[in-house]
Formats: C-alpha cells, structure tokens, sequence
C-alpha cells in the first residue's frame, strides 16, 4: 500500500478540503449516491476509492459490514481489484441482505471482482486462513459495528492477513465505543498508528457522515507500546459497558434560528401568468404529496397535500430555477449562510386545498437516501391562481438544535404569510410546519400553491 501517495494526494482530490461544504471533484460518487441508497457521503467513497488506487500487486480490499454495497462499489469503482466483503448475518428488516449487495454489484458490472462472505467476522477470517492466499489486505474498512468488543475483535482478527504498510479505515469514529476500541487496538500494538482523524460535528455529516479514523499498519512489531497514554484515553465505562448502553460521543449541538429571507413580487407580471397557466394545465397530473422523495411513501397523518413532480417536466423546472439562482446569493448573505456552489436542485409545485398542512419537519436528516442528505437550503414560492381563495396556510418555523442527528425545537416559533407572488430562502435543517388551510368548497384554482424544493452544495 502506497499509504504516503495516499496521505499526501487524498486533499487535492476535494474541493474545499476540511471545510463544511468539503465535496469530491469527481462527481460520480454522488452519482453513485444518487442510484444505490446508503448511510454514507460521497466523500466517503472518494477516500475509500482513492486508498484502492494505492493498492500494491497482490493486495486486496476487505470490507467488514458492507450493507447494501454502496461503500464496497465506490471503493472498486474504475479499479481492477480483487475484494472480500463481509455482509453479517441477515437482519429482520433485512433478510436479503447479500442478494441485494449481489443486485448492486451487478449492476455496475463488479460481482467477479468481490468474494462475499454472509456470516460474522471472525468466521471469515478462519476461512480465510484456510485458503493460505498469498495476497494480503492493503486496505480494510470497518463499517457499522456498534460496540466495543465487536469493533476490537474485528481488528485483532484481521491481524494476521494485513499487508505492511495497510491502511485501517474505522467509520463511526464518533462513537464513544468504537473511538476507544481503535485506540486500545492502537496502544496494544505499536505497529499500528493512527494517520489521519476526521470526526464530524453531527452523524450523517456531508462530509465524512459519523467520522472516519485511518490507521497506519507498519508491520514493525519491534515497537514498545506506550502504556502512559493508553491510561490516558482509557475511558472504564466503555470498555466494561453492555453494548446496549454505550453512547454516543457527545459533541457541541447546532443550533439554528429560524431565519427566512423572503422576497416580495419575486415574479414580473409576464412571468407569473406563465406560471399559472402552466398549473391550469397540469390539474389532472398532481399526484398525492408523499415524504423523503419517495412517491409511493404517502403517510396522511404528517402531511396531506398534492404535488406534481418538476423533474417530469425539465423545461419548466430549468427556466424556473434561473429566477432561484438569481436570488441565491443575497439569500446566503442574510441568512449568513457560507456561500457554495450549487450542485443540483429538487423541486416540486404543491397544491394545499382545504384541510390539507403538513406537520412539523426538517427537510434534511440522518437518512440513507442520499438526495434528502443533501439538502442545505430550502426555497418557497408561493402563488395564487385566484387570490383570497383560502386563509390559514402559514409556515411556522421553530428555532432547532440539533446534537447527534436528533433534532429539538422550542416552543417559540415565527410565522411567515404566505405572500402571493413571493419567494423565502430558509436552512434545510430547521424544523417548521404548515398550518392548516381553509378553503370554502375545495376548488382547485383557490387552493394554496407553492414551488417548493430544496438546493444541494
């Protein structure tokens, strides 16, 4: 493993390296992202792609807990190497587990390049020692272990089959459990140290989701370990804790207010009745309004509404945006929101008839489906086709804070109108609602309308 072309290369390979919106320049890992849902970033797969290319001959990757396939694609993608993935025993809520890795990796043509191995970890590793291979694992990725004890054996056993020079990828580095584990691993056998720490302030973070810690493995066992600081980061209570009660690491919350930028006669007259007569033409086509960009997942008790879908119509959805992006930069500014480079946008129209709200939600959180994770910045454009149709309709945004990937909000709240012919800017992650909307006998050209949707860094 070429870990020095690795450690010096890997920042060049990001825009914005170690910052907030740190994303790969190659776009096909959000590509990927956007095909096969899993808890993951596409900085993520970049790193796990970029550490394959340094492979040296007769060195493979070895994935431990490979969940859908996400990972273990990213990490093979353009490279001609051999892989071990270990997809653990199936689940109840997954029973098909390694079908379904099997179906993705066909997909992307990959299934002769992966040994997959459906069981524990320590099991394959036995089995591997019965093949006697001479290839050795270059890069390991331990992905999904919860507890200390798992995320420790996983490591002592893999021991034996690690190429010198190895990289040791941990995700979930923010847990308490598995952080002590890799330093415990680490302080017992000095031939191991650790290369680069990169915890992230929240799970599901868009850069390196629960954090990653890469470890060097040298091979050197002639290293003495040092016990001084083992003592250090000894941390009794995980090491002697049911896994049940283990937590996770604490870190600073993120608190945002509930600022909205809004812009009134956001349309020209022209523009607006294009707008509408657009709408009059699509009546028949609004579908029921469903949640996490999934159109079959329409759930009555958090939100009643109807949508139609501006990705099936990309010519109104391109010139509409043009008027969004306009506005994107003054937005940022007040709302004293990092500027970006805006990457893709979703965007629907929303019909609210009488009755119809939507209840209190953030439109981005700890999800695997990869566009929701993406979500920054929300954007609302309401309108009328007849004005004075319907009352209520308001949005009610809750100041949050957000520790881990829990969202809380307080009772305070502050109401946006929704103003006919207007435009607000707003955080993705702030929790908010739309109140309930009146409208005597339920006509379609009185309902509340909006084009609503979300910008991706």
């Amino acid at each position: 493993m070429d870990y020095c072309s690795f450690i010096e290369q890997l920042p060049e390979l990001y825009y914005h390296w170690g910052e907030e919106f740190q994303k790969p320049k190659d776009e096909r890992f959000q590509q990927l992202l956007d095909q096969i849902n899993g808890f993951t970033s596409a900085s993520v797969l970049q790193l796990l792609n970029f550490a394959v290319s340094c492979l040296k001959p007769n060195e493979v990757y070895c994935e431990l807990g490979c969940g859908s396939g996400a990972h273990l694609i990213g990490a093979l993608l353009n490279h001609d190497v051999l892989a071990y993935a270990v997809v653990g025993a199936p689940v109840p809520e997954r029973p098909n587990l390694e079908l379904e890795t099997l179906h993705n990796l066909n997909r992307f043509d990959l299934q002769e390049q992966v040994c997959i191995w459906e069981g524990g970890v320590q099991d394959f590793f036995l089995s591997l020692r019965e093949l006697d291979s001479s290839d050795k694992i270059g890069v390991l990725f331990c992905n999904g272990f919860s507890d200390y004890r798992t995320q420790l054996l996983a490591l002592l056993s893999a021991r034996p089959f690690l190429a010198d020079g190895a990289l040791l990828i941990l995700s979930d580095r923010n847990w308490s459990a598995i952080h002590q584990a890799s330093w415990d691993f680490m302080v017992t056998h000095p031939e191991c140290q650790l290369l680069l720490d990169l915890p992230t302030p929240i799970s599901g973070h868009r850069t390196f989701w629960n954090g990653l810690q890469i470890l060097l493995w040298t091979g050197n066992s002639t290293l003495l370990p040092d016990l001084n600081h083992y003592e250090q980061m000894s941390q009794q209570n995980i090491i002697r804790a049911d896994p049940l009660q283990l937590e996770f690491t604490p870190q600073p919350p993120l608190l945002f207010a509930p600022e909205v930028v809004q812009f009134e006669n956001f349309l020209s007259p022209e523009d607006l009745e294009k707008v509408r007569d657009f709408v009059r033409l699509q009546q028949e086509h609004f579908l029921d309004s469903a949640l996490m960009g999934n159109r079959q997942n329409v759930q009555t008790q958090v939100r009643q509404s109807k949508l139609l879908y501006l990705e099936d119509f990309p010519e109104f959805k391109a010139w509409f945006q043009r008027f969004l992006l306009a506005k994107l930069p003054a937005a940022l500014q007040q709302l004293q929101h990092p500027e970006f480079m805006v990457s893709g946008m979703e965007m629907q129209l929303t019909l609210h008839g009488d009755g119809c709200y939507y209840g209190i939600h953030p439109d981005t959180t700890f999800t695997e489906v990869a566009k929701v994770a993406r979500r920054e910045i929300t954007f609302v454009y309401y309108f009328c086709l007849e004005p004075g149709g319907f009352s209520g309709g308001e949005l009610r945004m809750y100041p949050t804070q957000i520790c881990d990937r829990q969202g809380f909000t307080s009772a305070d709240f502050k109401v946006i109108e929704p103003l006919h012919n207007s435009l607000i800017f707003f955080n993705s992650r702030c929790y908010h609602e739309v109140m309930p909307v009146v409208c005597p006998g339920n006509r379609f050209d009185q309902g509340r309308f909006t084009i609503n949707g979300w910008i991706y860094p």
